[in-house]
């Protein structure tokens, strides 16, 4: 039997609110969440269509049913709390799938039970959700093999997502950047056409500011994302400030671009997740609020002017203001 599932893929720099976005949609009962399965979780793919996908810019009727197959298979690894009713068998219990997963996590010999009890249904109407942080490399090839019905690219304000790295450097959440990982980086970029209009140099990569470097990989991240649009025309560039401040008024416009009908569900987490309403425990999707999608009334929008100083602002506006600008004026959500 033919998946007629339909595929939405979202692709954002790293802390730009993926992750939440992603869970917007996911809160709707027709949509199936995957989360980061290309990036983090490609071993699920044999080595041989992996290749196809990454490379190939197109994949053959049974290479994207084979694809298709394992984007809708349960998997511990791509599922991610928090999970929300959906329409159809097992899925339809959210705290029943929450533990079911907490318990194939704990005990692997569980896994097979969980994939078979939460697989997506093979039925028109689904819409499976993949999420991506990763590199924009092969990202075109992957978006075009997949044959996505809906590309979402999510934008954040470069201060408030550059801000969160280095939070998140400094709390230990995520990895400092030191001059190996940027050699590294140099190494992958230094072709890039921005890469050539600053002539960039490994020295300089290797010395410069957490600032700085972060601004060049979000400047570098979403030229690539513009440069896709010729070949790629039914992306929607989403920026995350809209939704953060307007959440119902922008989710309905969105819901309507993609064919979805927003509902009281949707409404439910956009008010548990911006601290309106109180969010059930069983729904939490960590115990860090730094990965949280949820978070408390008294949240700061503005977090980021705490955490950058002076130089490190006129660090980020030097490589992305003008451009953010850009896309703001070319790309307003839904207009494309």
């Amino acid at each position: 039997m033919k998946n007629s599932n339909e595929l939405i893929f979202i692709a954002g720099f790293p802390r730009s609110g993926t992750t939440w976005f992603s869970n917007l949609l996911n809160s709707h009962s027709k949509v199936i969440y995957r989360h980061e399965i290309i990036g983090r979780n490609y071993k699920l793919f044999s080595d041989e269509l992996f290749h196809a996908l990454k490379n190939n810019h197109g994949l053959d009727d049974e290479q994207h049913q084979q694809a298709m197959k394992i984007i809708a298979k349960a998997d511990v690894n791509t599922d991610k709390p928090p999970f929300f009713k959906k329409d159809k068998g097992m899925l339809g219990h959210p705290k029943v799938h929450y533990f079911s997963w907490l318990a194939a996590k704990a005990f692997p010999i569980l896994t097979k039970v969980y994939d078979m009890t939460f697989k997506v249904p093979r039925s028109a109407g689904w819409k499976i959700l993949i999420k991506e942080t990763r590199s924009t490399n092969c990202l075109d090839s992957i978006l075009k093999g997949l044959r996505t019905e809906h590309i979402l690219y999510l934008v954040r304000l470069p201060y408030g997502a550059i801000a969160s790295h280095m939070k998140g450097e400094s709390i230990g959440s995520m990895e400092k950047q030191t001059s190996q990982t940027k050699s590294a980086w140099y190494k992958f970029i230094c072709t890039h056409p921005y890469s050539k209009k600053i002539g960039l140099t490994e020295d300089y990569v290797k010395a410069m500011s957490s600032a700085e470097y972060y601004a060049i990989k979000w400047r570098i991240y979403h030229e690539d994302l513009v440069a896709f649009n010729d070949t790629l025309p039914n992306a929607i560039f989403c920026f995350y400030d809209d939704f953060v401040n307007q959440p119902i008024k922008e989710t309905k416009s969105l819901f309507g671009n993609i064919s979805l009908q927003y509902n009281n569900d949707v409404e439910s987490f956009i008010e548990e997740s911006t601290g309106i309403v109180s969010s059930p425990t069983v729904l939490k999707d960590s115990n860090n609020d730094y990965f949280s999608v949820y978070r408390k009334a008294s949240h700061d929008k503005k977090a980021w002017e705490k955490e950058l100083n002076e130089t490190d602002i006129k660090m980020i506006d030097k490589h992305t203001k003008d451009f953010y600008h850009m896309l703001r004026s070319t790309f307003r959500t839904g207009t494309q």
